[in-house]
């Protein structure tokens, strides 16, 4: 949702009639970037620095045409933002931070900022050795927990801070991928070696995508509902003999020549994506997915002979791309 440049504000006036419960509700529909015209109107200024300061993006400059403006994050820099909060003492619930620097910024000026979000969106990328070290000792010394985290180039990594809900990592390892309470995680190792034999994962995860040339025996946690990987080769075992809560399984598995290859045992499967499965020219162990809903099969052989006999009763869609 873009904004008018000659957006007339005029009609908020009457929000200050309305209780403040309601008034938030409203701002929230609201794009970010016009909310602060709202602060001229005396009766709903609180309520509107509250949605202003509600998500943030914090940046160290705030440079920006209006078509490039963030609708939904508030780009505010550390130092306006400490202002802000020392003016209106509302501290924000959703941040998203992208730069370690940044990051030890807001850390040494409203450390409050990181411990009091509800909802902390870290994503941090070194180029040295040094700087990797470094940047890890001060994010897990900080003590801050991290609904979502990403780390990008770290190579191995023996120590996490406090991650509550999703973790990302990119061409870094962890020496235990049980990291307790995890939802989701996203794992993609172009450049670099995983130490451990096998994938280990908690029992509250539910989310799962594996990235990379290689990978290490998948061993699959008993709550996983979505499964991606995309890989040169995979042993996958389920940690309770089958994979019963999961409903959703992508797959780009350039060698496999069968489907039975991959070992997943899924009875209330109900989403199944293919790509880039060159070599698969046996599809009989898709007849076990017999709750399929969707199935997706891209730049792979045709499945001859799956659809005979009626095998998928649930099936409502069906999507098939020839190899390119």
């Amino acid at each position: 949702m873009m904004p008018s440049i000659d957006t007339d504000i005029d009609i908020f006036v009457v929000l200050g009639k309305l209780p403040s419960d309601i008034v938030g509700l409203i701002l929230d529909y609201l794009p970010k970037c016009m909310l602060h015209e709202l602060l001229y109107f005396p009766p709903i200024r609180e309520v509107v620095a509250s949605a202003i300061l509600s998500k943030i993006n914090s940046k160290f400059t705030k440079k920006h045409r209006l078509y490039e403006c963030n609708c939904d994050l508030l780009d505010i820099t550390p130092k306006k933002l400490k202002r802000a909060i020392d003016q209106w003492n509302i501290f924000p619930k959703f941040v998203v931070i992208k730069d370690f620097n940044l990051f030890k910024a807001v850390l040494d000026l409203s450390p409050q900022v990181l411990h009091n979000a509800i909802n902390l969106y870290g994503v941090f990328c070194v180029k040295s050795d040094a700087d990797r070290q470094k940047s890890l000792e001060i994010l897990v010394n900080s003590n801050v927990k991290f609904s979502h985290f990403a780390l990008m180039n770290f190579g191995h990594v023996t120590t996490l801070p406090a991650v509550t809900t999703s973790l990302t990592l990119g061409d870094t390892t962890l020496a235990s991928y049980m990291v307790d309470g995890l939802k989701r995680l996203h794992v993609s190792q172009g450049f670099i070696e995983e130490r451990v034999t096998s994938y280990n994962f908690p029992s509250s995860l539910e989310d799962l995508e594996i990235e990379g040339p290689r990978s290490p025996k998948v061993i699959l946690p008993p709550n996983l509902r979505k499964l991606n990987i995309g890989t040169i080769s995979v042993s996958i075992e389920s940690a309770t003999g089958q994979a019963g809560k999961l409903e959703e399984l992508s797959l780009a598995l350039p060698h496999i020549e069968s489907f039975d290859e991959i070992g997943i045992v899924a009875p209330n499967l109900k989403i199944l994506n293919i790509e880039y499965c060159g070599k698969l020219i046996n599809y009989d162990g898709l007849k076990k997915f017999q709750n399929l809903k969707e199935l997706s099969i891209k730049y792979c052989n045709y499945p001859i002979g799956v659809f005979a006999g009626n095998l998928f009763p649930e099936l409502k869609k069906f999507e098939y791309r020839d190899r390119l």
